[in-house]
């Protein structure tokens, strides 16, 4: 039961990887130490049906079709997820419906950052050693292109730097 469990927080450590802002693996194991500081397994299972990219509910209530769960009961567990800071969301309206949209979260920024109201000493040294020794060396500064930067889309931005 324990491996199965490990197991568990290993596939969601290389799926949040797979993301544009990754979340490489550790020789210590660390990282699976903070996404136990987090997520529930029952959430980690449900963070591994989701995309960098949110999708609406009812397309990720079909990826977890097998999980037992409704519609209903899917969306209090996102929108629980949501409120702990484990994953992002984003409400767009249909007309008179809102639509819900999920999706996973980087760790920076991220969840990290969406933690500060609940921080525990616990979990504030495991994030602070990682992200010091790991992502910031192996993953967010490794590509040399800022993980945050102004992408202009049809107008040019003019770059000015003044000296008062």
């Amino acid at each position: 039961m324990a491996q199965e469990r490990v197991d568990l927080y290993r596939e969601l450590q290389k799926h949040l990887d797979k993301m544009p802002v990754g979340y490489p693996a550790t020789e210590s194991g660390i990282e699976i130490k903070i996404l136990k500081h987090l997520f529930t397994p029952e959430q980690v299972k449900i963070s591994l049906k989701l995309n960098f990219m949110a999708d609406p509910l009812r397309k990720i209530y079909r990826r977890l079709k097998k999980s037992g769960f409704s519609l209903e009961e899917l969306e209090s567990k996102l929108d629980d997820m949501y409120f702990k800071g484990l994953i992002n969301r984003g409400v767009v309206k249909d007309g008179e419906t809102d639509v819900k949209y999920y999706g996973s979260a980087p760790l920076v920024v991220g969840m990290f950052e969406y933690q500060l109201n609940r921080l525990t000493p616990e979990f504030f040294k495991d994030a602070h050693e990682y992200i010091k020794d790991t992502f910031f060396n192996e993953e967010y500064n490794s590509t040399g292109i800022p993980q945050l930067r102004v992408i202009p889309i049809d107008q040019t931005v003019n770059y000015e730097q003044s000296i008062a």
